[in-house]
């Protein structure tokens, strides 16, 4: 399509191709600069006077708190370590490997190690603080699951948790201050308590409560609660639960670190493209004389709309800047 440029157009560049903005978008981004500013000095008044109230108010007053998450959090270990003398800060941050995806909304703090290309999905909690968690490659912590340790065992042993490569650690199941070696299966929902020592390629069903202090050997399944030796684990039911659900979940996590990277305007942007193609079938397309050219001209409208939200976040980031210049 051709676009003339007029007296009362400014012509803007996309793809070395003139394409023209009427001057009423002007004029909007007038006025949306304009309730932009307002918006910030309502909002820093907003927040003086929940200041000055709250001053009022004394010891009665109840503050608000925002949650601020973050999924990868350092901890300072130093009330937990034994000292003589003062006790000085002792910060630790977690040690995360290559390729390894977090869930935004996971918890990882203290002493935690995770090697490379494992994932710890949606809602998962790994906190090292009485003792460190080291979790292997390749192993997938999947979502609700909580990692943690104990300070002490049978003779002040310490318990830290340690996980193997190629493990897999199902939905909403706990390992306290336990070892798992290498490629076994976590039931979901499956409980595994203090000093117990979980041996290569043994499987854990869901549901089980694995006991304090129980040795599980290799290719060994256990089920129930308390759980209880069932029988030995075919090459079978290696290959089918725990080698194959392993992959895909290496395989699922590069998605879906993917996607949670991506910013508002690129999701948005997404949801246009896909919104513009359901409404022009090829069908449309035949009857407009626009066959061939639909996936152009998807892409130039939605280009042209994310260059519209680039431009709010700008002036976005300026009523912000002038925002604090007149707070202070």
């Amino acid at each position: 399509f051709i676009i003339k440029e007029s007296k009362n157009q400014t012509p803007v560049l996309y793809n070395q191709h003139p394409v023209v903005r009427p001057a009423r978008h002007t004029m909007e981004e007038a006025v949306r600069r304009a309730l932009a500013s307002l918006g910030g000095v309502l909002r820093v008044s907003g927040q003086s006077l929940y200041r000055l109230g709250c001053k009022t108010q004394g010891a009665l007053h109840s503050p608000e708190t925002l949650s601020r998450h973050k999924a990868v959090l350092g901890l300072d270990i130093s009330p937990f370590v034994e000292h003589k003398g003062p006790k000085k800060p002792m910060l630790v941050q977690p040690k995360i490997g290559e390729d390894v995806f977090i869930a935004p909304n996971a918890a990882i703090s203290g002493d935690v190690s995770i090697a490379d290309k494992s994932s710890v999905w949606y809602g998962a909690s790994i906190r090292g603080d009485l003792n460190p968690v080291y979790i292997g490659q390749s192993t997938a912590i999947l979502d609700n699951a909580v990692i943690h340790v104990a300070k002490y065992g049978i003779g002040n042993a310490n318990l830290p948790t340690k996980i193997g490569n190629g493990c897999v650690v199902g939905l909403a199941s706990i390992v306290h201050a336990a070892t798992i070696e290498d490629e076994c299966l976590i039931g979901h929902g499956a409980v595994i308590l203090d000093g117990v020592h979980i041996s290569k390629h043994a499987i854990i069903g869901s549901g089980a409560m694995v006991t304090p202090n129980t040795k599980v050997g290799e290719m060994e399944l256990w089920e129930g609660s308390p759980a209880k030796f069932v029988r030995k684990v075919t090459a079978q039911e290696l290959d089918e639960r725990l080698f194959k659900v392993s992959e895909l979940y290496l395989n699922i996590a590069v998605g879906h670190a993917e996607e949670n990277v991506k910013t508002w305007q690129e999701i948005e942007g997404q949801k246009l493209r896909f919104k513009i193609r359901s409404e022009r079938t090829e069908d449309h397309a035949s009857h407009v004389g626009t066959l061939g050219k639909e996936e152009e001209m998807i892409e130039n409208q939605a280009f042209l709309q994310e260059q519209e939200w680039e431009r709010q976040r700008k002036i976005g980031e300026e009523v912000k800047g002038k925002t604090k210049k007149l707070h202070r």
